[in-house]
């Protein structure tokens, strides 16, 4: 059983695994949610009520190298997992779950529109375009 703590915990553990980054010519954390913008103090907050549910949707938007996903899946491991990105070349984790589905496409694609219409999503996390 989880409780808020562990939130924080599994955002940092992926956020200090580091990898290599071409795009950035050097080292990068495998999730940025952290060791960039400091969200590991926030969701904690946001998602507790959440913990220890089954079957959440949950949506990401904007997954880059998609260690996020692999936090969810490990805070939420009995819900439905959904990340969009633009450019899946970027990946750097197998992302092979049966309740993790990728689309590679634009945030502002109106086929999201119906790929997601009959999904009532509990969680959105917009880590997009800025």
């Amino acid at each position: 059983m989880f409780v808020k703590a562990d939130i924080q915990k599994i955002i940092e553990k992926y956020s200090n695994q580091m990898i290599y980054s071409p795009e950035k010519n050097g080292m990068d954390c495998l999730r940025d949610k952290a060791y960039y913008h400091s969200y590991d103090t926030i969701y904690p907050e946001l998602l507790e009520k959440y913990l220890n549910k089954d079957n959440l949707n949950i949506l990401e938007i904007g997954v880059y190298y998609g260690g996020s996903l692999l936090a969810w899946n490990e805070i939420f491991p009995n819900s439905n997992i959904y990340g969009i990105d633009n450019d899946f070349s970027r990946l750097k984790v197998d992302i092979k779950k049966p309740n993790i589905k990728l689309y590679e496409m634009e945030q502002c694609d109106e086929k999201i529109i119906d790929i997601f219409k009959d999904i009532k999503f509990d969680i959105i996390i917009d880590d997009a375009s800025h």
